[in-house]
């Protein structure tokens, strides 16, 4: 069940990327900046680009709260080795994923954390 829920997650994070794409995004810079460098003269852009930042938070708030979750499951399955204190201590791998996506240089930097922890969570429950 869980494994399932993380590769949705994986397939709707592809899908948001290739909906950036599709909507011509540049992906090589912040989201904060898309939306600030959007004129204000173009308010359903801002609105678009809001409801996007919107749809990432979310996303992302997902795969933050998820460790907790993992972490649990490896407790119950007495299976901490693979992840080891990283796992078990979520509360650091937590502000270690916060910390990256704050200081993301891009939104594909971002993307590519977000995807590089769903990989772990993967590879902790698929052991």
């Amino acid at each position: 069940m869980a494994l399932a829920r993380i590769n949705e997650a994986d397939l709707a994070l592809a899908q948001f990327e290739r909906t950036l794409v599709e909507r011509k995004i540049d992906l090589t810079k912040r989201l904060t900046d898309v939306i600030a460098e959007t004129p204000f003269w173009r308010p359903f852009e801002q609105f678009r680009l809001g409801q996007i930042r919107r749809r990432f938070n979310s996303f992302s708030d997902s795969v933050y709260s998820a460790i907790d979750y993992i972490a649990a499951l490896l407790r119950c399955r007495q299976e901490t080795q693979e992840m080891g204190a990283a796992v078990v201590d979520s509360t650091k791998v937590k502000h270690d994923l916060h910390a990256r996506m704050l200081n993301a240089g891009s939104l594909k930097e971002a993307i590519e954390l977000l995807r590089a922890q769903l990989a772990r969570h993967k590879g902790a429950l698929s052991s």
